[in-house]
């Protein structure tokens, strides 16, 4: 803390670049908010720009001393394309510090290059190295060229927030140096106050975007078998919303198991904790992930939980904090399931806790960050 006194007695002025914010919700949505609230409460000046295609959200807002600055893009999701005037915005303001949050969006690039001369820019990639298609992934090869040559050397600092995603950024944008790792937080103290209580009812839980590389469908197929070969005391809640909300619900009446799904949206913190304690068991197959929040968050709590044994979450299976399947075949899904539901055996909070960053450390790293591109 000592090192912070700069940051921590100055009038500085930010702003965060993302493409979508509160209102919605997800792992980056939630990292900002968060960090735009604090250096808020530390009376620091901080304005948001995001590209939203949501007419019914204002156009501008003060949300908790955050000035919240909405822009329609040219293309929407995945691309997040800027319009002139979100650009004029960006080039307009006058910023000590400009975070950019994802960087497989297209505002990275405008905005690096729009920056001014006396402006710092933190980078936050949230990086998982492929698109979600084919066709996506071969534009994004070229689009890759263009991070590493021409956004990530104008960046004062990158912040990667896991091992994985550190290695990653490294071997494919390397030519920044500048690397710094700030593992993502989760609010310990919270999580470990909800008691795991689930329910005589066998629920398999899943929390997140309903997008096709979190492997949706690969775990409906996979319930669809666990019902043919388990009692029917089973449910599958699926929490979250996205593109694939339609396909997947049509997936389920398809299968037959409409009847024991359960599809739950915009939930309140405290609901979700309690989805959370209800579950026997929590499911995550997503490919590309640079931090899972809700799966940190369930084993926070206790509930037994089943990732993927390679890439972001690889670190948690290798720990036995998670069991791992090694794909999304649902034969293999259904196998770790089973196991998991019958061994019933709660995660123990207590000896979890010390891998996962709290909150209050994570802002503190971030402050170091900040203070450090001051210093330049």
């Amino acid at each position: 803390m000592q090192n912070l006194g700069r940051l921590e007695s100055a009038f500085l002025r930010f702003i965060h670049v993302t493409p979508r914010y509160f209102p919605h919700i997800g792992g980056i949505e939630s990292v900002v908010k968060e960090l735009s609230e604090r250096l808020v409460r530390e009376t620091h000046s901080v304005s948001v720009y995001a590209l939203d295609l949501n007419d019914k959200l204002p156009c501008e807002e003060l949300i908790n001393g955050v000035l919240v600055r909405r822009h329609k893009p040219i293309i929407g999701d995945p691309f997040f394309l800027p319009s002139f005037g979100f650009l004029r915005a960006i080039r307009n303001h006058n910023a000590d510090i400009v975070h950019i949050h994802n960087i497989h969006t297209l505002p990275v690039i405008f905005v690096a290059l729009l920056k001014k001369p006396n402006q710092k820019m933190i980078i936050q990639p949230h990086y998982h190295r492929f698109a979600q298609t084919w066709i996506r992934n071969l534009f994004f090869t070229f689009y890759k060229c263009l991070l590493a040559h021409i956004v990530l050397p104008r960046a004062d600092a990158v912040i990667v927030n896991s091992r994985h995603e550190k290695k990653i950024v490294q071997e494919d944008l390397s030519r920044n140096r500048s690397i710094i790792l700030v593992p993502e937080s989760i609010d310990v103290n919270e999580l470990k106050s909800v008691e795991w209580s689930p329910d005589h009812s066998k629920r398999i839980l899943y929390v997140g975007g309903l997008r096709k590389y979190k492997n949706i469908d690969k775990l409906l197929l996979a319930f669809s078998l666990l019902l043919s070969k388990e009692d029917e005391d089973l449910k599958l809640v699926i929490v979250g919303d996205g593109p694939e909300k339609r396909r997947l619900v049509e997936l389920a009446y398809e299968s037959g198991i409409e009847n024991y799904v359960e599809w739950k949206h915009d939930l309140t913190r405290q609901q979700l904790l309690f989805e959370y304690a209800r579950a026997r068991v929590f499911v995550s197959l997503s490919s590309f992930e640079s931090f899972g929040r809700a799966i940190h968050e369930a084993i926070a709590i206790g509930v037994p939980t089943i990732a993927l044994d390679h890439g972001a979450t690889a670190d948690l299976v290798q720990k036995g904090l998670a069991k791992g399947v090694s794909s999304v075949k649902p034969e293999e899904i259904v196998e770790v399931i089973s196991k998991a539901l019958k061994k019933y055996n709660r995660i123990e909070t207590e000896s979890v806790s010390r891998y996962f960053v709290d909150c209050e450390e994570y802002f503190n790293e971030l402050k170091k960050v900040y203070e450090g591109v001051t210093k330049c």
